[in-house]
């Protein structure tokens, strides 16, 4: 646990003090690279008092990917954060993370997909200097009361052409009206 902990904090340094020439798009609208995170997948409802799910992939390493990890959080008055990160091992030519929040629905006992963001950055330059990226943001208009969770795609493209995906998913975090 302490290996994987020590991973996530480098990783996440790596990416505060990293310069990089790219440019962020999050409102292109490609077709996802694969559907290997879907809404049917099963996620604990966690108790009431726990306010974030982390959910990170590192046991797949692949050719591209190193680690990526993926955050829900309860931020209280009815707000949720999100944090979503990919690294890879080399310098990429694209990462793109499609991020799918659900809304548990008790009646129904499954959960339903309420919004989805995609996240793009492109080393248009080919600077080759793409090799890690994280966005972190509020998202509003849920309806507190309910569980939520988020699902991704973690996707990175190669200088070569060739593609690589990861997927993470969080567990069910409640969402509450008032302070947490």
């Amino acid at each position: 646990m302490k290996k994987k902990l020590g991973l996530i904090i480098g990783v996440l340094i790596s990416c505060m003090t990293a310069q990089m020439t790219v440019l962020a798009d999050s409102d292109v609208k490609e077709q996802p690279v694969a559907n290997i995170s879907s809404v049917k997948e099963e996620s604990v409802l966690l108790p009431k008092g726990v306010k974030q799910s982390v959910d990170y992939d590192n046991e797949t390493r692949g050719t591209y990917i190193a680690v990526s990890t993926l955050t829900l959080s309860n931020e209280g008055y009815g707000v949720l954060g999100a944090y979503a990160s990919t690294a890879a091992h080399v310098p990429v030519k694209k990462i793109r993370m499609n991020i799918y929040l659900d809304q548990w629905d008790e009646a129904e006992q499954v959960w339903n997909q309420v919004s989805f963001k995609q996240i793009v950055y492109e080393d248009k330059e080919e600077a080759k200097d793409l090799n890690a990226v994280s966005e972190s943001f509020n998202i509003e208009g849920c309806e507190p009361g309910y569980y939520y969770r988020l699902r991704a795609t973690h996707a990175v493209w190669s200088f070569s052409g060739a593609t690589e995906v990861h997927a993470t998913r969080t567990e069910g975090v409640l969402l509450t009206s008032g302070p947490i």
